[in-house]
């Protein structure tokens, strides 16, 4: 969709586009291996449009929110949301327009932050803490 607004946007003298990753675009969830790598594609699709973009008045922001507060969440049961708290909407939003006001190109509200960092320094614990679920799932089986 960016790509047929494109030539539109760089005519403007401000403009500028927001594409919602997650934070899990930065690390995997092993019970959700298709949303995450989609995630991570946009995440990389917009990385890349930022730096084609550079020399342009188009700005590129990427929202990469945490498990918020939403319908999306009802999939999951309790056991699989164990240790992480939901970020209410509200403050997601907020946490989004702050940073969209300050040309804060990478928007990581809440946990997403945290997943991020540990993601890079701590990628073999983190993504063992995250595969729980599916250990559960196949001792269950």
């Amino acid at each position: 969709m960016n790509d047929a607004f494109l030539t539109l946007l760089k005519g403007k003298k401000n403009a500028a586009t927001v594409t919602v990753s997650s934070g899990l675009a930065f690390m995997p969830l092993p019970i959700s291996p298709v949303y995450c790598a989609s995630k991570a594609a946009l995440h990389s699709y917009t990385l890349s449009l930022r730096a084609q973009l550079k020399n342009t008045s188009t700005k590129v922001f990427e929202l990469a929110p945490p498990a918020t507060d939403t319908e999306l969440l009802s999939q999951f049961d309790e056991e699989d949301m164990k240790g992480s708290t939901p970020m209410p909407l509200k403050n997601m939003v907020a946490d989004f327009l702050k940073g969209f006001s300050k040309d804060k190109f990478e928007i990581c509200p809440g946990q997403a932050s945290q997943l991020k960092f540990m993601s890079r320094f701590f990628p073999s614990f983190i993504l063992k803490v995250l595969s729980k679920p599916v250990d559960r799932m196949h001792i269950t089986q």
